[in-house]
């Protein structure tokens, strides 16, 4: 832990990556101050994905504080992060989030949203991916919702797989 408040941001970015690979779950609540404070984008990032591959419940409020409309948390790139670390979590509200995300005017947060959402099969992940998947402009983000809804149609079973294969049927 000690290396997360190295004086050097890349010592830093590494450790933060390194306690996210290796699963200390004791380091959530760390990389979750990091994630909001450090003063280096590429730490803050390293700090998200690693709190994803660990706790992705405890990155949702960090996520959408992210996708606020301040400067600083609206980076493009902490964005992505954010989004990614909230694919895993149980609540809803990533979900509501992810669909914010996938619907907003950004092309770039609608690509980091239909990346998330790929690796999340749920019902709802269906419902803005075949959303996505309708608006025409441009052209290679609703062929990434079309990809994604395939990634989750042929997930093992569930009400979300037998939806996307429908959406999938629909859209094409």
């Amino acid at each position: 832990f000690a290396a997360l408040v190295d004086p050097d941001p890349w010592v830093r970015y590494f450790a933060a990556g390194s306690l996210g690979q290796r699963r200390d779950a004791d380091a959530a609540s760390v990389l979750t101050g990091v994630a909001v404070t450090d003063a280096a984008a590429h730490v803050r990032i390293a700090a998200f994905h690693a709190l994803g591959a660990l706790d992705p419940d405890r990155a949702v409020p960090l996520a959408e504080r992210a996708l606020g409309d301040s400067a600083v948390d609206s980076d493009e790139d902490m964005v992505g992060a954010a989004l990614a670390a909230i694919a895993g979590a149980r609540t809803t509200r990533a979900d509501e989030l992810l669909d914010r995300a996938v619907r907003s005017a950004s092309v770039t947060r609608r690509g980091f949203a239909i990346d998330a959402l790929a690796s999340r099969p749920t019902p709802a992940t269906v419902d803005a991916l075949a959303w996505a998947a309708r608006i025409p402009d441009p052209h290679h983000v609703a062929a990434a919702a079309v990809s994604a809804l395939s990634t989750v149609a042929s997930a093992v079973g569930g009400d979300a797989c037998r939806k996307a294969v429908g959406a999938v049927i629909d859209v094409g």
